[in-house]
């Protein structure tokens, strides 16, 4: 998309930099990096001043080098921040060139200097959403043009790459998919092709090694989103289903499924045919406690699992995740911040989705 808008403004040749390649072992190498990104600019600005043309950087991950100043923790030499006071300076600093647009990419927008978001610096914030369903068979076009014209892919993988007309299509089961996870579900399809023809080579049968409908539900089952539902893994915590085995757990299961759902309401008497949902507040939780001994094995899990994929199933959920002790500690190892991290992670993909 940046390397698009140089395009069509009618840029130079644009800059295109990682984050972490700004980042030097040595003291001051790092801010060195940054100005010699403005130091074509400024040339030229000096030169023929507003007759220049357009200069474009992309800062892809922007997060590295633009974090908040003071809160990476071990950075003793103070260079991160110096880094994040060079960008403002060369951004929006006593002397400046208007020849320059810098485009910042990032996924954790969070994590960036306040001060870099205010007006006159990175004042135009663009979310870039998921594709819809049209957009995923565009994407899934793309990553299968080669593939088509080649002849590697079959007429029935071809159909269900385009269908998007019923449920059962992969436009329409890739909910939630990104550009770059639909690549994914491509490769892996290729992949199990290739691997059915080797095995079938070694079995002396004869393989056409085209990509078949049965290698892209294979694929399906090994690339997941990592946004959106995962009511796969949810229905792991109770495989034989929930049982009101007694009248309490029919009232738990009565008002879990009452808490995770709207109510509809009337918006008068007269219009009753036609009712209003009302949205949920914006943040809910709840405690489910366990009675049993030392508060384990009395189901709460399954059943805090059953709801929230009742919820999902309902389209009441589109983002549904369970979190567990051990997850905070492989993801955040034994530094408590890095599991706090963890958890801002995660309540910041919650956030993301409409309802979670």
């Amino acid at each position: 998309l940046a390397r698009e808008l140089s395009k069509l403004l009618g840029a130079r040749e644009p800059q295109i930099v990682n984050g972490p390649e700004i980042l030097d072992k040595f003291v001051g190498e790092a801010e060195k990096n940054i100005r010699a990104l403005f130091h074509p600019a400024e040339i030229e600005y000096n030169a023929v001043g507003d007759a220049s043309a357009l200069h474009v950087i992309i800062l892809d991950e922007m997060d590295a080098i633009a974090r908040k100043r003071g809160s990476v923790s071990g950075d003793t030499t103070g260079v991160r921040d110096s880094v994040v006071n060079q960008l403002l300076a060369k951004m929006d600093g006593v002397k400046e060139a208007n020849n320059v647009l810098v485009v910042g990419l990032t996924n954790r927008p969070e994590l960036l200097d306040p001060a870099l978001l205010r007006p006159g610096r990175l004042e135009v914030q663009l979310r870039v959403e998921l594709p819809d369903m049209l957009g995923r068979r565009d994407i899934l076009r793309i990553h299968t043009r080669r593939m088509t014209e080649a002849g590697g892919l079959s007429a029935e993988a071809k159909e269900a790459l385009e269908d998007v007309t019923s449920e059962f299509g992969f436009p329409s089961r890739t909910e939630y998919f990104t550009g770059a996870e639909l690549a994914g579900l491509v490769r892996s399809a290729a992949s199990f092709a290739l691997a059915r023809t080797v095995e079938a080579e070694a079995d002396d049968v004869t393989a056409d090694g085209v990509i078949s409908v049965s290698d892209l539900e294979q694929a399906l089952m090994e690339v997941r989103p990592v946004l959106g539902k995962q009511d796969e893994v949810l229905e792991m915590r109770y495989p034989y289903g929930i049982s009101p085995c007694s009248p309490s757990m029919k009232r738990i299961m009565r008002d879990l499924e009452r808490f995770t759902s709207s109510p509809d309401l009337s918006s008068d008497v007269n219009n009753s045919n036609n009712p209003i949902k009302i949205p949920p507040p914006k943040v809910q939780s709840l405690l489910l406690v366990g009675s049993g001994n030392n508060g384990g094995g009395t189901g709460a899990t399954a059943l805090a699992s059953w709801a929230a994929v009742e919820a999902s199933s309902r389209g009441e959920a589109n983002y549904v995740r369970l979190l567990t002790s051990l997850d905070l500690l492989e993801g955040g190892g034994g530094d408590e911040s890095s599991r706090a991290a963890v958890l801002v992670e995660r309540f910041a993909e919650a956030g993301a989705m409409h309802n979670s």
